[in-house]
């Protein structure tokens, strides 16, 4: 489930946030593209880009190998997020993307 470190391609599959898990993402290493469905709303996102906060459903992809970002809760970290191990925030984990990179 988890692996070292993330390569092009990998991301978070296609998904919408409640109210309480709306976050922003800034990127701290290499880049990465976030999109909607058909890849509507395309942002490519690289370090010392404004954070950016995605609304609706969205899916993130790196571009390149060890990419990374930091994503912080607009609302406080969750409750039922507080008790997690740290590799949970800090981990690459083999889920498919959605709309995989051409």
């Amino acid at each position: 489930m988890f692996r070292e470190r993330p390569f092009r391609g990998d991301g978070i599959p296609m998904h919408e946030h409640e109210t309480e898990l709306a976050h922003n993402i800034t990127v701290v290493r290499g880049s990465v593209e976030v999109y909607g469905p058909d890849k509507a709303g395309s942002v490519t996102l690289r370090p010392g880009d404004a954070p950016y906060t995605p609304s609706g459903l969205h899916e993130i992809a790196a571009l390149e190998d060890n990419s990374q970002t930091l994503h912080l809760y607009l609302n406080g970290m969750p409750e039922e997020y507080q008790g997690l191990p740290g590799e949970a925030f800090n981990a690459t984990r083999d889920w498919p993307i959605t709309i995989p990179l051409e």
